[in-house]
């Protein structure tokens, strides 16, 4: 019964899981609160122009 079960438990905590952490994290970063570290480093396009760690984009772009 255990094995039965487990296939719908691991996406469940996944899920779980990625909810806390955007919720504790990202959430508040967005709000203007705490580090905003963390969106500087998921932001790919500023003023039009790829950042500096997403540069290698950029072959991709004009292909």
């Amino acid at each position: 019964m255990a094995v039965g079960n487990l296939p719908a438990a691991i996406p469940r905590e996944a899920s779980t899981f990625f909810a806390e952490s955007l919720y504790n994290s990202v959430l508040p970063a967005l709000l203007g609160v705490g580090d905003n570290k963390i969106i500087k480093r998921a932001t790919i396009l500023e003023n039009g122009q790829l950042t500096s760690q997403f540069l290698y984009l950029y072959d991709y772009l004009i292909k």
